[in-house]
């Protein structure tokens, strides 16, 4: 189930990474990837290092305060890029549950 996908967030589109399993509501946690540039403001509780997901080229960082509940039905509508290793998809829960950007309500998903 732990896969990726493209889709826009602000301007640019991003890769996005699920989470959590689907809950009974049919939703499930999405964060996504930005590019680090060492700026105070970006979140570094899980910095990704190229190659660790194929479509991550450049040193990278999940900016845990976007964090969102989708619906898996608009997850199924985006086109999959590729699965997430289980060793990423622990080490992205992780620093979920970790950040202290990561919205609180949301932590029912990484529990």
């Amino acid at each position: 189930m732990p896969q990726s996908f493209f889709m826009f967030s602000g301007p640019t589109s991003h890769i996005h990474f699920v989470i959590s399993e689907r809950n009974p509501e049919g939703n499930s946690l999405v964060v996504n990837a930005s590019t680090y540039r060492g700026m105070r403001s970006e979140d570094t509780t899980y910095i990704l290092q190229p190659g660790e997901h194929p479509f991550i080229k450049a040193v990278s960082y999940i900016p845990y305060q976007y964090a969102r509940e989708m619906s898996w039905n608009d997850i199924q509508k985006k086109n999959p890029v590729e699965d997430v290793s289980a060793d990423l998809y622990e080490k992205l829960r992780d620093g979920a549950r970790r950040s202290d950007f990561f919205p609180r309500k949301l932590l029912k998903y990484v529990l």
